[in-house]
């Protein structure tokens, strides 16, 4: 069954607005949960600095810079997988390329967790190179 909130005011439309939005505040959507009451991270995505060329150096160097100006999450993007130095390749290999991360990501987690940065991985799961490994 259809439902109908009315308001009403003797303040106009903007009186009226005010009050519809504090009958929704305060009645009919759910508090906040504690989570959403925090800020969210400031986030530095490697894309537009590395395109596909990341690799341990240059992250932690990331990291590195972007602490000092208080960014909380370093993202690496596309090309931390697989054989993907370009677009043609390895998408749903998520694996980690030993090539550019020779000491695996977890150890480019830890020297980015020493600059008081997180770190994060991008992924693109609803695509899959005809060329990925099965």
């Amino acid at each position: 069954t259809p439902e109908v909130v009315l308001v009403r005011s003797n303040e106009g439309l903007g009186g009226m607005s005010r009050i519809f939005h504090r009958l929704f505040l305060d009645h009919l959507i759910a508090p906040l949960p504690d989570w959403a009451k925090v800020n969210p991270p400031v986030l530095l995505n490697s894309w537009e600095a590395k395109y596909f060329d990341v690799n341990h150096a240059n992250i932690v160097d990331m990291a590195k810079q972007a602490s000092r100006i208080g960014v909380d999450l370093i993202v690496i993007d596309d090309g931390w997988f697989g054989a993907r130095n370009d677009d043609t390749t390895s998408l749903g290999d998520w694996k980690e390329n030993f090539s550019k991360f020779p000491l695996g990501l977890n150890a480019v987690a830890k020297e980015v967790n020493s600059y008081g940065c997180r770190l994060g991985l991008w992924f693109e799961p609803e695509m899959v190179s005809e060329q990925s490994v099965r």
